[in-house]
């Protein structure tokens, strides 16, 4: 989608809500559920049930809660969970991709540095193996594309910006400071943690649903013109730069000590930057795996 038409929804639907944290994923993630046939829904179902870890999954589940909604929620943040485990299925650079922008000048440069180990290779690769794996194999990579897919639509996993303090770039805002309220926080931290912390599956649902609502999946689909993966990222490094950075406008710092607190005006900017990017990952997956199951 272009950025053009991204402002143009934001302008024309009302925002009423607070990428990802697991709150984050888990949303993209009961939409996807909620959305999906019952055939899909069934097979998505299936096919995480060979997964590793299922055995312990299953043994969180709350009573009443649909299984296979349980474990696309619960399935969704595992590539998280991973990261720091010597599991042969961590992949750490598989989460983002290193498009870079320049801060003096805002040119950017949409070259991407490692093709054969990127977010965007990562989820190519994922949906040939959900298609062509074995099950364990299915399971797996499913797992790491309901994830991936949520984390390409997160505009800080998709640049880093290049400056004279940092010329090999701040790692996806990761080195640059602002304050929330009284508390510095990166910013990188700041867009992860917008989805807020809701720790039960049924509000999970609930706010699904909400953005069901607030975005409607045929008006999104209409304006939507990205084409492919690429696209995603480009829009995403599109957003950082005119939505993230203000067009490099934000004051921020390398130091926490010196960061200057955000705008109630940046706050609501971000919310509903959030809300449009977490439904459009949702609805974008959606497509993916009815193209993959069917």
């Amino acid at each position: 989608m272009k950025l053009n038409n991204i402002i143009l929804i934001l302008i024309v639907i009302p925002f009423y809500l607070s990428a990802w944290n697991s709150t984050g994923h888990e949303i993209v993630a009961a939409l996807v559920f909620e959305k999906a046939d019952h055939e899909i829904q069934t097979e998505m179902e299936d096919i995480l049930k060979n997964h590793p870890e299922y055995g312990t999954w299953i043994e969180e589940k709350p009573e009443g809660l649909e299984e296979g909604s349980f474990l696309m929620m619960r399935a969704s943040s595992w590539a998280d969970e991973i990261k720091k485990t010597e599991s042969m299925y961590n992949h750490p650079e598989w989460h983002y991709v290193n498009f870079f922008i320049c801060r003096e000048t805002g040119i950017s440069d949409t070259t991407r540095e490692s093709p054969s180990n990127d977010i965007i290779y990562a989820i190519e690769k994922s949906v040939n193996l959900i298609k062509t794996g074995s099950e364990v194999e299915k399971a797996v990579y499913l797992s790491w594309l309901i994830h991936l897919v949520a984390d390409i639509h997160q505009p800080m996993h998709c640049a880093s910006v290049k400056s004279e303090e940092f010329p090999e770039g701040d790692r996806g805002g990761n080195k640059y400071w602002v304050r929330n309220g009284f508390d510095p926080i990166k910013l990188h931290s700041y867009w992860d943690k917008l989805p807020g912390n809701i720790s039960d599956y049924e509000n999970i649902k609930a706010t699904s649903n909400r953005l069901i609502k607030l975005f409607p999946e045929a008006e999104f689909q209409a304006a939507d013109s990205a084409q492919n993966v690429y696209d995603w990222a480009v829009e995403s490094l599109n957003i950082l730069y005119e939505n993230v950075h203000l067009k490099f406008d934000l004051p921020v710092s390398d130091n926490p000590s010196d960061a200057v607190p955000l705008s109630e005006e940046y706050h609501t900017m971000a919310q509903r930057i959030y809300e449009h990017r977490i439904t459009a990952a949702a609805y974008r997956l959606l497509n993916l795996l009815n193209s993959i199951l069917q």
